[in-house]
């Protein structure tokens, strides 16, 4: 059998969890994930065309190539964290996030140490000099008569931040803003719940192959795509012959995320089908107001106020609520007196940003960090 196209689990006990998010699932948005907005390898330099019944995405690198799929991840880690922030009334949550390069590290199964975060910056280098183009509308506008077409960046306003941290040592901060179009996307819940293994996968191809079978496929018993339309997908004018080979690799070993493939030569179709069709029936946005930041439905409704419309408004109020009466320590560290010498726990990713922050003399501004 050939080699595993999975990379070990570095952080087995990690949950892509922070401190004051809680029940952080990774995402991805819906829109992009059928579509090659991605290169697969670095150093992409040729712009790419593509357009796919009445669908049409150009995307043009800079000095620094076109962003990749591994670079994605800088997005997919954004998507996760403003979505949770949401979902649990999070006051300041916006398309500005600001975050620890360990624990992004630890959320995208990456190893941590020096060359990683020189890569990491290539990667920020790559998304911010990314350009698209493309009349793909978000945010419940895909019915409008009109054609829109949308110009981005992939992200914007990207920097790193890195200084001493007591309890911790060096702690790198990463921030960027995310662009209109991928926001709102996040805001109408036009995201899909992806496997936390995607980040174990080795292949650029892997991924890219298990993003077109988890938007396409989803929650479908199976589906069918012929292969010339995927290789359209895959995008970057992959080889037929060399797609048709990685194909028969990852059938081999079947390591891909939740779905088994199945390649049929005789008739140039590759079938994805779904390991488990009925683990996800109720899409992202429904199973989020289900159950609201923790409440049950019968308990928003009880403690529902005049005025609000919405379960999802009882259950920001009572998040505030909850927030505005913090333990000491939080409320400590979140007027800046906190010395985390002195703080009886092991300082938290959020205290590190905190005190980092201070330090540096990081301006206050209405946004998300984590």
């Amino acid at each position: 059998m050939t080699e595993s196209r999975l990379e070990p689990e570095r952080y087995p006990t990690s949950d892509f969890f922070v401190a004051d998010i809680p029940k952080v699932v990774p995402k991805s948005d819906m829109p992009s994930m059928p579509h090659p907005f991605f290169a697969l390898k670095k150093g992409d330099h040729e712009p790419r065309f593509y357009e796919n019944k009445g669908t049409k995405v150009t995307v043009t690198p800079s000095y620094y190539g076109m962003a990749t799929i591994f670079d994605k991840d800088l997005w997919l880690y954004a998507i996760s964290q403003i979505v949770a922030g949401e979902d649990s009334g999070h006051p300041n949550v916006g398309p500005h996030i600001r975050f620890s390069a360990h624990e992004f590290m630890r959320a995208t199964n990456r190893p941590a140490g020096g060359k990683s975060y020189s890569l990491l910056r290539q990667a920020i280098r790559r998304m911010d000099g990314t350009r698209v183009e493309t009349n793909i509308q978000t945010g419940g506008e895909s019915g409008n008569p009109i054609e829109k077409t949308d110009w981005f960046g992939l992200i914007k306003d990207g920097n790193t931040l890195s200084g001493k941290v007591d309890g911790r040592g060096t702690e790198r901060l990463i921030e960027f803003t995310i662009p209109p179009w991928l926001y709102k996307s996040i805001q109408s819940r036009d995201v899909l719940t992806i496997s936390r293994d995607y980040f174990r996968l080795k292949k650029a191809l892997d991924r890219r192959i298990y993003e077109i079978a988890r938007k396409m496929c989803g929650n479908q018993k199976e589906m069918t795509i012929g292969l010339e339309n995927l290789a359209a997908r895959v995008g970057g004018k992959y080889p037929m012959r060399r797609l048709r080979f990685e194909l028969k690799q990852i059938q081999e070993r079947q390591e891909m995320p939740e779905y088994h493939l199945i390649l049929d030569a005789t008739k140039n179709v590759v079938r994805f089908k779904n390991r488990d069709p009925g683990a996800r029936r109720a899409p992202a946005y429904a199973r989020a107001r289900g159950k609201l930041s923790g409440y049950s439905e019968d308990h928003l409704r009880k403690m529902a106020l005049p005025g609000e419309a919405t379960l999802e408004d009882v259950a920001r109020r009572l998040a505030r609520a909850a927030q505005s009466q913090p333990a000491a320590n939080n409320a400590a560290a979140a007027s800046g007196t906190l010395d985390l010498e002195t703080c009886s726990k092991k300082p938290t990713a959020k205290d590190a940003l905190q005190q980092m922050q201070e330090s540096l003399g990081v301006r206050k501004r209405k946004e998300l960090q984590v």
